[in-house]
């Protein structure tokens, strides 16, 4: 520009495209299947438009001819050609006049593909017109946007709609791999495609939440979108509060400062503003807001205390919303749905994580162990384990009530070795199992477990020894000691309890045997805390109590299933997980179910016991791991899952879920890993501790040039490998390649064909970079 900012009225922008090979020899335009240029701006979503008069491109009506095909170019003015082939092979694209376009941040793209489409290319590049102010995205800039969080694997390239086989034999990852930039050059208000890049984002990921998917919207623009109803099997990955928690894509502030019609629409796309012109918005299908607190309403007036525009729905008892105040623009949107409290309905309220917002900063600001009388602080056989911790609010202020209030929990965990991982106690509630104290003076809490270490552990959940199961050794080795505690005295605006969590982690180690030297005390890094919280944010199942991934292969161990029937020889149950309960056996789902698998009955580990309980009766799912190693892979790979391992699923044959807590049914069936689950290394990533061949890495990483890297993630097994190969071949290969002794454990011969040296290792037949490999289709 001639002022050295921004273009102008009357200035000409000039782009140049140079294209080389890998070899770094010229190209031509010739040598390529296809050159589209792409134009837009300015980036405010509302204002994003194909800038067609500047691109001089025929052919602009609505959704088509948005883009300038530099191959053979069509112009609307054909007497004022664009398009100019330097000698050097270079394309040189003189915009035309700058008009009237409105100022901001544009952008244009330039779509080079080979034939075949096995390289592809979307460069960018922005420039100013009528400001110097240059605008963000809401997701952040490309190279570090909100967008790669979820959506990039190691291949590098970003896993979106465009990526997988079907829009080209390879798929055209290239539109993908530059978002939200070559996102918004296609998806505007105004370009090649009908979608706008708000409803694209908004839509997918508010998922299965969707109320009216695709459904038009005539009053703010939108036609229908038939593809947003193949985005009902999507959940927002956000932890705990999935597609409410805006700010895990904006880094801006935008979703509360600048309310549209259109912004707001894609997510509440059941809200129609202004009914058809009818003069009446409404909410098609109505909100439900649940009952008053006295019970079901009868009349509207009932409602009044849920919230406004609120009525009565007589036959279900629950409070609905229907309508909404009619808006022909956006100006007034503001006046209700203001950013901050107070105000009718401030949206940070509405799309506020309290978990975060109101935790007041609870921390373990300190911990030491505690019996561990070995010469080098190990634990011995009869040394009874334990911790000394403070807790904190705001940084420093410690918190004196943990055991005194009520609201607060806590549970304490001992597993190992970190190598291979099972319980040496069951999980302890620490406040009636074990002794906790409170040392007011020092203003700390000490917490020992009921017994010395025991020498044998537990089984695999859900079993105990408590009902007479057996127990492994506990061999001498590194262990993991782990305690959260919880407190839920916290209530949000709306009236609800937050929970907030403070929690800990401790290698510790044990020596079994006086004879056994002290082993190192290596912590278990398999899977990184960072790469479940890129997703997730704060990892946080079980009700957000378990944030740590480490803590989740304390239970969740080898050999661990979900809730389950026991019987004896005699076919009798000795064992079975219980539910709810209960008075006669129609108060119990599985009884209600067909096949039935529940019935109302003392459950037959306490036969002693007064109460009935929901009692499994059958397995609904038999033979379902809860195994960490097992159900991760399943839940990250469940809807492209063979079903061969499911195939005895009672409640969703061949489909994946988990029988869990009070005997209920989560179905996982539809989860998927947002990019290609070959990227081993988005799970397995190299913890980069310092290392040597004194000190050593952590279990699941190597020593490679003085830094850890993971080297789990190569070694094969059939327990980790048939999770995703789920098809009735892998599972009989798997048998055959496994030989079981007459005494002692399988032996598997996974390693001579894929271990790291094999033909077939891991990393190459998982190898997706060099050559890229296509990903699998999401359905």
């Amino acid at each position: 520009p001639n002022n050295g900012s921004y273009f102008v009225a009357g200035e000409q922008p000039v782009l140049t495209l140079k294209l080389t090979d890998t070899c770094l020899r010229t190209l031509k335009l010739a040598d390529v299947s296809s050159a589209g240029l792409y134009l837009s701006g300015p980036r405010a979503p509302m204002l994003t438009v194909a800038a067609v008069k500047l691109l001089n491109v025929a052919g602009a009506q609505p959704f088509v001819g948005h883009f300038q095909n530099l191959k053979a170019p069509a112009y609307v003015d054909a007497t004022k050609p664009n398009l100019v082939l330097a000698p050097d092979g270079s394309a040189v694209y003189t915009l035309s006049p700058i008009t009237n376009e409105a100022p901001g941040t544009y952008t244009a793209g330039a779509l080079i593909r080979n034939s075949g489409d096995v390289d592809q290319a979307f460069p960018q590049l922005s420039f100013q017109l009528g400001t110097a102010t240059v605008e963000a995205y809401a997701a952040g800039e490309v190279a570090s946007s909100s967008c790669l969080e979820c959506h990039q694997g190691k291949s590098g390239k970003l896993y979106m709609a465009h990526t997988e086989p079907g829009f080209s034999p390879v798929g055209l990852f290239s539109l993908d791999l530059g978002a939200p930039g070559t996102c918004k050059l296609c998806h505007n208000n105004n370009g090649y495609s009908p979608n706008t890049f708000l409803r694209k984002a908004h839509g997918p990921h508010r998922g299965e939440h969707q109320a009216n998917p695709g459904v038009a919207h005539p009053e703010y623009g939108l036609g229908a979108d038939a593809t947003m109803a193949a985005f009902t099997n999507v959940l927002f990955p956000s932890m705990p509060s999935a597609e409410l928690d805006c700010t895990k894509c904006h880094r801006d502030d935008a979703w509360k400062t600048k309310p549209t019609r259109l912004a707001c629409g894609t997510c509440h796309d059941n809200v129609f503003f202004n009914d058809s012109g009818n003069g009446k918005g409404t909410l098609n299908p109505p909100r439900v807001k649940g009952q008053p607190a006295g019970g079901a309403c009868k009349i509207d007036s009932d409602c009044n205390a849920l919230g406004v525009f609120l009525s009565c729905n007589t036959g279900t008892g629950m409070c609905e919303r229907k309508v909404h105040p009619v808006e022909n623009d956006d100006v007034n949107c503001s006046a209700c749905h203001n950013a901050d409290a107070p105000g009718v309905s401030p949206i940070s309220l509405r799309h506020n994580v309290f978990a975060r917002t109101l935790n007041p900063g609870y921390a373990v600001s300190s911990f030491a162990l505690t019996g561990n009388s070995g010469a080098k602080g190990q634990y011995l056989p009869t040394d009874t384990p334990g911790f000394k911790f403070k807790v904190t609010s705001n940084g420093t202020a410690p918190v004196t009530d943990v055991l005194s209030n009520a609201k607060w929990a806590c549970t304490a965990i001992l597993s190992g070795p970190t190598n291979d991982m099972q319980r040496v106690y069951p999980s302890q509630t620490m406040k009636t199992s074990g002794t906790l104290a409170y040392d007011s003076v020092a203003q700390t809490y000490g917490y020992t477990w009921p017994t010395p270490w025991p020498a044998i552990g537990q089984p695999p959940l859900p079993l105990s020894t408590t009902f007479g199961f057996a127990g492994r050794a506990n061999p001498t080795g590194a262990y993991t000691m782990f305690f959260y505690c919880t407190y839920s005295g916290i209530t949000d605006p709306n009236g609800a309890s937050v929970r907030m969590v403070v929690d800990h982690n401790e290698t510790v180690t044990y020596v079994a045997n006086a004879a056994d030297a002290a082993p190192a005390a290596t912590p278990r890094r398999i899977v990184a805390q960072a790469s479940c919280n890129a997703c997730h944010v704060q990892l946080g199942p079980h009700g957000g109590s378990r944030r740590d991934v480490q803590l989740c292969s304390a239970c969740h161990t080898e050999g661990a299933t979900d809730n389950t029937v026991i019987k004896n020889g005699a076919g009798a149950a000795i064992f079975a997980s219980t539910g709810l309960a209960c008075a006669a056996d129609t108060d119990c789902a599985g009884f209600n179910a067909t096949p039935k698998y529940e019935a109302c009955m003392i459950p037959p580990q306490t036969p002693a016991a007064a109460t009935k309980l929901c009692t499994l009766t059958a397995d609904p799912t038999p033979g379902f791991q809860i195994d960490l190693q097992v159900m991760v892979h399943k839940i990250h790979f469940a809807r492209k899952l063979d079903g061969f391992g499911e195939q005895d699923n009672l409640i969703n044959p061949g489909k994946y879920g988990i029988f869990g807590g009070r005997n209920s049914y989560t179905d996982l069936s539809e989860a998927l890993l947002p990019q290609d689950v070959r990227s081993c290394q988005t799970c397995h990533q190299d913890s980069g501790s310092t290392c040597s061949a004194t000190l050593l890495c952590e279990v699941g990483q190597e020593c490679s040039a003085g830094k850890c890297v993971n080297t789990a993630w190569k070694q094969p097994t059939k327990r980790a490998c048939l999770t995703c190969h789920d098809a009735d071949d892998a599972f009989a290969h798997g048998q055959l390649m496994t030989y079981t002794p007459s005494s002692g454990p399988a032996i598997e011969s996974c390693g001579v064909c894929h271990g790291p040296n094999g033909d077939f290792a891991v990393q190459k037949v998982h190898n997706i970079t060099a050559p890229y490999a296509p990903p699998y289709t999401r359905e």
